[in-house]
């Protein structure tokens, strides 16, 4: 399957609108929120900690952050930056 370049919509060095970029990281930030916090609700179940489970999310959304944020600022060996 041939691609064109007029496939994509936005190139490598390219930089989208405010509007179309904060729709990106909306969409982004909902997706990883599914990912975060259903595995706490079903191990948290599964374990029977349910008046800890709010806690549990809590702490997978902070550790979550902290780790997007190292892999985003590079900090000495550690992440991308």
């Amino acid at each position: 399957m041939e691609h064109d370049k007029e496939d994509l919509i936005y190139g490598l060095d390219d930089k989208p609108s405010a509007k179309s970029a904060s729709y990106a990281a909306l969409q982004h930030v909902l997706a990883s929120f599914v990912g975060i916090i259903t595995p706490t609700l079903i191990i948290g179940g599964v374990l029977g900690l349910g008046e800890h489970i709010p806690y549990l999310i809590s702490m997978a959304l902070m550790v979550s952050g902290v780790g997007t944020f190292i892999q985003a600022k590079r900090i000495g060996q550690l992440g991308r930056g």
